[in-house]
């Protein structure tokens, strides 16, 4: 089982128990992209990233002597002008932006907890379709 295994693996389970939905992730060499969505009154974001980043960390330490997380992280809410589908096919497209395959499918450490990978992709096609006008 690789680190990205485990840590996707934790993550999964963190967002059940603390009411989110993960719409995206994309585990990249020196960061994670993410896109959550809370499900429920009680979500609590701080506490899932928090958690999260702490047993992974400790963990990943554990095992290699090594740090896993820097401190802290970034987030931005989307507002409801913000299109979901966009900020999930950016996710996704960050492999091949950075070079390293050329298509998104051909990269391994990305996906969701709510939708295959195919179906991703193929929501993705069909609204670039639909921009381009066709």
């Amino acid at each position: 089982m690789t680190i990205v295994d485990r840590v996707r693996t934790q993550l999964l389970k963190d967002a059940r128990r603390h009411l989110f939905d993960v719409s995206a992730y994309c585990f990249m060499s020196d960061h994670v992209h993410l896109l959550l969505e809370a499900i429920g009154a009680t979500s609590d974001l701080r506490c899932l990233i928090g958690g999260w980043k702490q047993r992974t960390g400790y963990e990943h330490a554990r095992a290699t002597r090594r740090r896993l997380w820097q401190p802290g992280y970034y987030d931005h809410v989307l507002r409801h002008d913000e299109d979901r589908l966009e900020t999930i096919a950016y996710i996704v497209g960050n492999p091949v932006r950075k070079g390293m395959v050329r298509d998104p499918a051909e990269y391994q450490f990305w996906g969701s907890s709510i939708w295959s990978r195919d179906e991703l992709l193929e929501a993705i096609q069909q609204r670039a379709r639909r921009d381009r006008g066709g």
